[in-house]
């Protein structure tokens, strides 16, 4: 028999509360991956794609969001981004995966194209909030506003 079939079988043997606490140590451990920035926008941006996934909730989508915040922050810091294109990208980002998640009933919707989102609550044009609401402010390049009702709880 050879070592690693004895090693494997002793893993195996294990209770269950010490494999958790030693998967848990591994998935805690960093991950070293260098790659030139391109790679790291294309990753990030498919990342902030799969965050816009309806059913994408909870602790793993803040993991993610922080993750990918601190990608952002790395590209700014290598001049790949502009401070000014990441706050951009962000707002935005907020914005569509705010108004993505759920509308005011709790229903999954999707943003139509041209369609404005605001970055406090995620109404939407077709999706106004419960008790009525206007634009107080819109970008209609970047798809974002500020409804009456966000604009009330800012004051």
């Amino acid at each position: 028999m050879a070592d690693d079939d004895f090693d494997l079988r002793k893993i195996r043997e294990r209770d269950d509360a010490t494999a958790v606490a030693e998967r848990r140590g591994i998935l805690e451990a960093n991950i070293a991956f260098e790659a030139p920035a391109y790679v790291w926008m294309a990753v990030q941006g498919a990342v902030l794609l799969a965050m816009r996934h309806p059913q994408f909730t909870g602790p793993s989508l803040d993991i993610v969001a922080g993750w990918a915040e601190q990608v952002t922050a790395q590209l700014v810091e290598m001049g790949a981004l502009t401070e000014a294109e990441a706050d951009d990208m962000w707002r935005s980002e907020r914005a569509i995966t705010a108004g993505m998640r759920a509308d005011h009933q709790g229903k999954p919707i999707i943003i139509a194209e041209g369609e404005i989102v605001c970055i406090g609550c995620g109404c939407t044009d077709r999706s106004a909030c419960p008790n009525r609401c206007h634009w107080v402010q819109v970008d209609r390049a970047a798809g974002v506003g500020l409804c009456s009702n966000c604009a009330k709880e800012g004051d």
